[in-house]
């Protein structure tokens, strides 16, 4: 009788256990897109301002009109700033 007991217990057990794993990755997951959703977020609002959106036009080689563009030659690949 105790076996039968143990043994209608062992599977709730389990997909209780498996459940609360599935939980903590989610919850990870979820923490992990709120901190991309911030700083995307306050990217968003940096590129609606004036100067972000000169400086990442610039980085991308664009020049307003009438300036003449410079090619320069030789330097270390830049790292994309996220613009």
């Amino acid at each position: 009788m105790l076996l039968l007991m143990a043994a209608l217990y062992v599977s709730p057990v389990q997909k209780y256990l498996r459940v609360q794993r599935e939980l903590a990755q989610q919850h990870a997951l979820v923490q992990r897109l709120e901190a991309d959703h911030q700083r995307l977020t306050e990217r968003v609002s940096a590129l609606r301002k004036r100067p972000a959106i000169v400086q990442c036009a610039r980085q991308r080689g664009w020049v307003f009109p009438g300036e003449t563009t410079l090619i320069v030659t030789g330097l270390p690949a830049a790292d994309d700033r996220g613009c």
